[in-house]
């Protein structure tokens, strides 16, 4: 998704003669594809689906943008590994 919402935004700052010019690297096979055109909202309000990387077609030509007002998480918290006791006794002597 980033790929594309980058590739959108440097497309629309071409047609506003910004001057700026791709030049990311495809990662294409190490993505999750299912979430390749979703843009998800994480921000208060919804402002960021009047971008052309939050509707329509793609860039790439392979898929159309969808945005996603409320996202759930897709895993639970995680949960961190406890410190080891050598750690948390440097008395910084």
């Amino acid at each position: 998704m980033h790929q594309n919402q980058w590739l959108a935004a440097i497309a629309e700052l071409e047609t506003r003669r910004v001057g700026v010019h791709p030049g990311a690297a495809t990662i294409e096979g190490e993505e999750h594809n299912e979430y390749s055109y979703q843009f998800w909202n994480c921000s208060d309000g919804t402002e960021s689906r009047q971008g052309s990387w939050a509707s329509g077609t793609s860039p790439d030509g392979k898929g159309e943008f969808t945005f996603l007002e409320d996202p759930q998480p897709l895993a639970g918290a995680p949960t961190p590994p406890s410190p080891r006791p050598a750690d948390m006794c440097n008395t910084g002597s």
